[in-house]
């Protein structure tokens, strides 16, 4: 089990049989908040740091320089070989080739307070604070191409009256 520990800035690895530490504590980016496994690498989320640091867990080492991507990053969406990390604070996007362990590109701005992604018949379907946002993934380039707003949350939005009667 790999466990983010925010305030020391790194990450245990615990033997959940024996419910023993496996090796030192792993340094990771500045308040790591939670990790996503791809394959055999966790990609660990540094939320003050803006950045991801990547473990091998095969070996509980740190695989090179750390990740730099945009403000507060909370979670992330595999689709193909690419990460999509979302940026609350930045409300962007960055994307990660998980086969190089390098950025592509500059972000890609979504909605306010993007939090989780669900990839959805070659889409991305993006939950940010202010609406849903969808975001078509170019299947030769394997990048995001446009966001469109599916579903807006903001008060101006909200229907002023109840809505007709259906029967």
């Amino acid at each position: 089990m790999y466990v983010c520990n925010r305030f020391s800035d790194n990450v245990s690895v615990i033997d959940t049989i024996t419910n023993t530490r496996v090796c030192a504590d792993i340094q990771v980016g500045k308040w790591p908040v939670s990790a996503t496994l791809v394959g055999t690498n966790l990609y660990v989320f540094g939320e003050l740091s803006r950045n991801i640091s990547v473990i091998d867990t095969k070996t509980n080492t740190r695989l090179g320089a750390d990740i730099q991507v945009g403000s507060i990053p909370v979670s992330a969406t595999l689709a193909g070989t690419n990460s999509y990390v979302l940026n609350y604070g930045s409300h962007n996007i960055s994307v990660i080739d998980t086969t190089t362990n390098t950025r592509l590109g500059a972000d890609i701005p979504v909605g306010i307070g993007p939090r989780s992604a669900k990839t959805i018949a070659g889409n991305l379907l993006i939950t940010c604070d202010d609406g849903l946002y969808l975001m078509h993934l170019d299947r030769l380039a394997a990048q995001l191409r446009t966001a469109t707003s599916v579903v807006d949350l903001s008060a101006s939005s909200a229907p002023s009256t109840a809505p007709a009667s259906l029967g």
